[in-house]
């Protein structure tokens, strides 16, 4: 028989896979059984699922590694020296007005 711990008041449950919690949450044994159950119920492959999970880790900076906003500021930096980069090629193709 599961036993249960509290958490604000309310009592949660520690048992096995399939425990029903509050509110018929279900607990499970690791992450990886959680992120097997569910993926399919939000119809995704569970690569998918686990990379979204271990994202939001980083973003909520419960671990280390390049959050999503880093990641998009990366992105248009390199935006911004490629533009740079074509620019200067064409200014230096382009024949000096004397």
């Amino acid at each position: 028989m599961a036993s249960d711990r509290k958490q604000n008041g309310k009592s949660l449950p520690t048992g096995g896979p399939g425990t029903s919690g509050p509110d018929g949450v279900r607990a499970y044994e690791t992450q990886a059984d959680a992120i097997t159950a569910i993926a399919p119920k939000i119809d995704c492959i569970p690569q998918i699922l686990r990379q979204w999970v271990k994202q939001a880790a980083k973003d909520g900076g419960m671990c280390d590694g390049v959050t999503t906003e880093e990641r998009d500021r990366i992105k248009e930096h390199k935006r911004e020296v490629r533009d740079l980069l074509q620019a200067s090629a064409y200014f230096a193709q382009a024949p000096l007005a004397a």
